[in-house]
């Protein structure tokens, strides 16, 4: 009984023992109990056999006399500094002893110590920052495993294992670890929240039940979040649709802004360019008025300085003239005097007309005047066109956003019959082109595609600049470009989208994509318009696409730096004529944008004309790499090519199997819904599927569905109308208390206990 009683007292101390500080045990061996060969263990802690000089495991343990243990080393150490007193001490106890104690080493302590290390856990099993912490350890803690709702703590793997070994006749109810236990007990009755009262929506306990929400409408957590979890996935998918919006927002704000900053750059640089140049007008202006004041000067100076000169040479004849007279009037010889008076008497003939003295010299007074009403209509001037550039700057700060914005800046172009392939027809002054296989007269000229059936327009694009095209028929590429662009050849240099001096958008039927510089992204198409909108704003680097029908909706926008005028073009392929089994848009060469000629696959599936990838992996010879347009996997050396036969028997076929004009969905007829391009005619509409089917796709519907055939009915453009919105169930009952059709969902819930009947006996009703 003792023996039992030892074991129990040992298993319960190692469960419930609270003042360790560390949790790294090993089983201690040698206490072993030999009744029945029952063995007792216990566990013990790393901190035992710590040495308490270095305070690390014990190193080559030795225990001196006293029964403390050291370090070999650290023991050594202090007594090595007590030799001359030849009195030796115990570091811990302080007990003396003489002579110096021989020192053997403790082999069980070491056996303790190696298997300590050998049984030391890894540093990532304690608990950390976010981690959720055992309850019972001690000292620093270990991270929790698991948590238990009926003793309402959380334990590590250790402690969980002793947890379980104690109640293993009666387990616990369990849960991974969590920092929310608390949060998952009832706080009034100490119970685990395992109801759900739909009554007062909260979580409740079992004695809540009985209590405070008795008679409530209360069904299982598991049950409650069961319907939860649906909802939880539509406010995902919201919440995830809205974060899309939002980051596609940002990126069209961050696109706006860095659009703006290079506008206004550019609108600096173009006015300090523009006022450089006023100043410089200013400067020229000044420094010919001042010319012409130094030239007037020196001009007047120059007379008054001769006339200066006259007037000098005047007074000096004058003063001889009176210094002859003063002598003469002395002399005393009569017949002298008389002789020379006559010649003396006369005054010299002035040589300077009798004028204003300063009749020579200009007054600048009106050159001054004039300068400073140059200036105040200078300074009027500059005020009024700076608040009108500061109005218009004003005007033009935010990007258009509806259509009238755009308008303001549409632009009349007309297509030059200079570059226009010779198998496309223009017509109505240029402004219409159509492809045709009928090769049109134009002249050989430079600017002409020869091989892509492209054109360019006459007008380039500068500023901010809208145009609209109409599309009608198979495909149209829809480009900007340089007007550098090559124009002869079937090199990609020419096609518009595959080089860096064009950027385009593909309009199929049933899609869109976008393609630079070889590099063809598909584009979401959230609505389809025959009706398409360009706008360019060349300064700030913008491209952008609409689709145009009673609102705008943007397609794609390319954020770029244009360094050259840009010219609208267009690509214009085939019309879609026939169909067989397939649709034609699958057969389109992803280059030329027209059925496959001579398709070829390369090795990584995607196909093409012969000419077209022949052209394309032409341009990569230098680098010895060819890579696919599509998907630009790269391939050494050149693959061989060699002729798709399936794909040229489907091309045959589709080219062969035209269908009549009639087949297709026109004005009040309800189009196929699976068709992409141009619809055929549904024959019958499924309320199952919702979708109305042409007879090719319906054929296929009624194969697969063979084992459970679906309701279909005729064709029909009220399909939606016949279907419930709220549960996406056919209206297939009345309901008579509501006045209003409901499907089978709508009466389990919302018209549950109300008056109902199919809708066919209300029809049956209301016929009579």
């Amino acid at each position: 009984m003792s023996l039992i009683l030892l074991r129990w007292a040992l298993i319960m101390g190692a469960y419930f023992n609270r003042s360790r500080k560390d949790l790294n045990w090993i089983d201690l061996q040698p206490i072993r109990a030999t009744d029945k060969m029952a063995e007792a263990r216990i566990s013990v802690d790393q901190n035992e056999f710590t040495c308490p000089v270095c305070l690390d495991l014990l190193k080559d343990p030795v225990t001196i006399p006293c029964g403390h243990s050291y370090c070999k080393s650290c023991i050594t150490c202090c007594w090595d500094q007590e030799d001359e007193k030849r009195v030796y001490s115990c570091p811990q106890c302080r007990q003396t002893f003489s002579p110096r104690p021989a020192l053997g080493k403790n082999t069980i302590l070491a056996e303790m110590v190696e298997k300590l290390k050998t049984t030391k856990l890894p540093a990532d099993i304690y608990a950390g920052a976010g981690d959720v912490q055992c309850d019972v350890c001690t000292g620093r803690k270990y991270k929790a495993v698991k948590s238990c709702l009926v003793c309402q703590e959380s334990y590590c793997q250790t402690h969980f294992d002793h947890h379980e070994e104690f109640h293993s006749r009666k387990p616990h109810k369990v849960i991974d670890a969590t920092g929310r236990l608390q949060d998952m007990i009832c706080c009034k009755h100490d119970k685990e929240l395992e109801m759900y009262c739909i009554t007062d929506q909260q979580c409740i306990c079992v004695r809540c039940k009985e209590y405070e929400h008795k008679n409530h409408n209360t069904v299982s957590t598991a049950a409650q979040r069961t319907e939860k979890q649906k909802h939880l996935k539509e406010t995902q998918i919201k919440m995830r649709q809205r974060i899309q919006q939002r980051q596609k927002d940002l990126q069209q704000l961050r696109e706006a802004v860095a659009s703006h900053k290079r506008s206004a750059q550019t609108a600096v640089e173009d006015s300090e360019r523009i006022f450089t140049e006023l100043i410089r007008s200013i400067e020229r202006s000044r420094s010919e008025v001042t010319q012409q004041i130094r030239d007037q000067e020196k001009a007047a100076v120059s007379r008054a300085e001769g006339r200066l000169e006259r007037l000098e040479q005047e007074i000096n004849d004058l003063r001889r003239r009176d210094t002859e007279l003063e002598q003469l009037s002395h002399t005393h010889d009569h017949i002298h005097f008389l002789q020379s008076f006559q010649s003396l008497s006369a005054p010299p003939e002035s040589t300077d007309k009798p004028e204003d003295p300063f009749s020579s010299l200009f007054s600048f007074d009106g050159m001054r005047e004039s300068v400073r009403q140059l200036r105040d209509k200078l300074e009027d001037f500059c005020k009024e066109e700076v608040k009108k550039i500061s109005d218009r700057v004003t005007f033009t700060n935010m990007n258009p956003k509806i259509k009238n914005d755009f308008l303001q800046y549409s632009n009349q172009l007309t297509l030059d019959l200079n570059t226009v392939h010779k198998r496309l027809c223009l017509s109505e002054g240029n402004r219409v082109i159509t492809n045709t296989d009928t090769v049109q007269p134009y002249p050989d000229h430079p600017d002409r595609f020869d091989y892509y059936r492209q054109v360019l327009c006459r007008e380039s694009v500068s500023g901010r600049c809208y145009w609209e095209i109409e599309c009608s028929g198979y495909s149209v590429r829809i480009s900007v470009s340089y007007k550098s662009i090559s124009r002869k050849g079937q090199g990609y240099e020419c096609a518009f989208g595959y080089n860096d001096q064009s950027w385009s958008l593909d309009c199929y039927s049933s899609r869109f994509s976008f393609i630079h510089n070889k590099i063809k992204t598909d584009l979401p198409a959230k609505s389809i318009s025959s009706r398409i909108g360009v706008y360019v704003d060349h300064s700030a680097g913008t491209l952008s696409f609409y689709s145009i029908s009673d609102t705008m909706s943007l397609i794609h926008t390319v954020q770029t730096t244009f360094t050259q005028s840009l010219y609208p073009g267009f690509y214009v392929c085939k019309m879609a004529e026939a169909r067989i089994s397939v649709d034609e848009n699958e057969f389109t060469c992803p280059v030329c944008l027209d059925l496959l000629k001579d398709p070829f696959t390369i090795p990584w599936g995607h196909s093409y004309c012969k000419s077209c990838i022949t052209g394309f992996w032409d341009q990569e010879d230098e680098k010895r790499v060819y890579s696919c347009p599509q998907c630009r996997q790269t391939f050494s050396p050149r693959p061989a090519l060699g002729k798709n036969t399936i794909l040229a028997e489907m091309v045959e076929k589709l080219k062969k199997a035209k269908l009549p004009a009639d087949c297709y969905a026109g004005a009040g007829d309800v189009p196929c819904d699976i068709c992409t391009g141009r619809k055929y005619k549904a024959v019958k509409s499924c309320l199952v599927c919702q979708e109305s089917y042409c007879q090719t796709h319906f054929d296929r519907h009624e194969e697969y569905h063979s084992r459970k055939p679906h309701k279909v009915i005729d064709a029909t453009g009220r399909l939606q109308d016949m279907i419930c919105h709220k549960h996406d169930k056919e209206l297939e009952m009345y309901c008579i208390t509501d006045q209003q059709c409901i499907c089978v969902r709508c009466k389990e819930y919302e018209h549950k206990n109300h008056n109902t009947v199919s809708t066919a006996a209300q029809r049956t009703e209301k016929q009579v």
